[in-house]
């Protein structure tokens, strides 16, 4: 008896949660979690666009303007929220958080992995 083969449904294995992407999902780290949105999100892609049309060239976008602006558009956009601190989160206190190197290259590949906020991912975990 032959095998009927069914194909792969691209669309559903790499669709997004919308309100995952958009309103994050909680990522434990140590004794702190932190609420982190995807970089796929439309608020972020929008802030993030305008922010490269105002700093073009490679140059202008290193400046230190352009990376404080970066560093308050993922504190807004991306970076929604966190426990575990004696601080409570606020727009400010993220962006203090988010000038620390490390940290914001940490959230910035959290929120880049797409895996995190996707349909399929959710599907999987529910059948467990």
């Amino acid at each position: 008896m032959s095998e009927v083969k069914k194909d792969l449904d691209l669309e559903k294995e790499f669709a997004l949660v919308s309100s995952k992407a958009e309103d994050g999902i909680w990522v434990p780290y140590k004794s702190a979690r932190f609420l982190i949105a995807s970089t796929s999100s439309k608020a972020f892609v929008n802030a993030r666009d305008l922010l490269y049309a105002k700093y073009p060239t490679k140059e202008s976008l290193a400046s230190d303007e352009a990376q404080k602006r970066y560093e308050a558009i993922i504190a807004q956009y991306i970076l929604l929220g966190w426990e575990g601190f004696t601080v409570a989160y606020s727009g400010e206190e993220a962006r203090k958080k988010l000038a620390i190197d490390g940290f914001r290259r940490w959230v910035m590949e959290v929120a880049g992995n797409d895996s995190h906020y996707k349909a399929a991912q959710e599907e999987e975990l529910a059948k467990n």
